[in-house]
């Protein structure tokens, strides 16, 4: 399904072109592995794929895609159409539902779906508050249900990793694990733009997206 996914047309679909391709679970801002492929956009390789695992288009039925509904915010059912599109382009049939925001990703509606539309948001800026919650199978965020002992004693043995450059290749090979068991579709990470006037000083982007004001001035 990673293969079918034209991310650079649903970029400028669902976000306007502010957003960059994703590669992995991970932003570039937190974690850039240059090493990282991800998957491009291939719909034959994708249709290839099927193929050998013994899909012949459409024989399961039609999956179910969800989505959360938003007010004032049509990125997921603009992400879900799109993937909808995509998928029937390589034999996949999808229904498309929506669902308030206090129903979505209970339990009673991800045991009953297929695919299901979703962000995850660091707080820390640190790559083990975006791995943790998402590929854990001990954490209820893990919606998933993605389940590695591999991924998780890395997971676990990288915490304590006290030098910084083996903790970030530790954290590559961790990525790496999960891109290629693909429990996600991989989208797009958002990007924030800011303008400011050239007298305004001390503009630092945090890899999170926020700035703090306390560290800028006006340079008069």
């Amino acid at each position: 399904m990673n293969y079918c996914i034209n991310k650079e047309e649903l970029i400028q679909l669902a976000t306007n072109g502010l957003a960059t391709a994703a590669k992995g679970p991970l932003p570039p801002s937190i974690l850039h592995d240059p090493h990282l492929t991800g998957y491009s956009y291939n719909v034959s390789k994708a249709k290839s794929l099927l193929e050998q695992a013994g899909f012949k288009g459409n024989q399961k039925g039609t999956l179910n895609l969800v989505f959360m509904e938003m007010i004032g915010d049509q990125t997921y059912p603009l992400i879900a159409k799109a993937t909808q599109k995509y998928l029937k382009e390589i034999g996949i049939e999808t229904k498309i539902t929506s669902r308030p925001r206090t129903e979505y990703l209970t339990p009673e509606v991800y045991n009953t779906v297929d695919i299901f539309v979703y962000r995850w948001i660091g707080d820390t800026g640190d790559p083990d508050n975006f791995l943790q919650p998402m590929f854990n199978i001990k954490n209820a965020t893990d919606f998933t249900r993605y389940h590695s002992p591999e991924v998780e004693s890395l997971m676990e043995s990288a915490i304590s990793i006290k030098n910084p450059i083996k903790r970030q290749e530790q954290y590559y090979e961790i990525q790496q694990k999960i891109v290629e068991d693909a429990p996600w579709i991989f989208l797009f990470h958002n990007t924030n733009d800011y303008v400011f006037k050239p007298h305004v000083k001390g503009v630092k982007i945090h890899p999170l997206g926020f700035y703090k004001l306390n560290n800028m001035w006006i340079d008069e």
